[in-house]
């Protein structure tokens, strides 16, 4: 038996767009437009098993060919999508990169779960750090 190998969320970076990765989907959500009811855009909280979480946006075309597939608490294997830095005040999670879905990705729902990656994770912020988040969104 063959194990194939995924990329770890923690490695992730822009050098490339080839990546394939293996997580659950903890939290997802629609982000709208503050001048229309429009959905520009859907964020997800993955998370993978070594208990690392990143904050992945998915734009609305996109979402279109994949919201079938995508539900909350499932695994999946999620190749060619891009990376960036994470912007302070869309950071829901501490994870210095972002995952952006392209017109490339793949999403391929795994129909075993393995219980080998964490349903949740919950992260605790000092005062400060609150107080920085909290400044830097009224910022930007």
């Amino acid at each position: 038996m063959v194990t194939e190998s995924y990329d770890r969320l923690e490695i992730l970076d822009y050098s490339t767009t080839d990546w394939k990765i293996k997580v659950r989907v903890t939290r997802m959500w629609a982000a709208k437009s503050n001048k229309t009811s429009v959905c520009k855009r859907y964020n997800l909280i993955l998370i993978d098993d070594d208990n690392y979480h990143i904050h992945a946006f998915v734009n609305a075309s996109k979402w279109e060919k994949v919201k079938k597939d995508i539900k909350e608490g499932s695994i999946y294997i999620i190749a060619t999508f891009e990376v960036y830095d994470a912007i302070a005040r869309l950071r829901p999670v501490s994870s210095k990169m972002t995952i952006t879905f392209t017109e490339d990705t793949i999403v391929k729902p795994v129909e075993e779960d393995d219980h080998l990656i964490p349903v949740n994770k919950f992260e605790f912020v000092t005062l400060d750090e609150l107080s920085n988040l909290a400044y830097a969104t009224s910022q930007g």
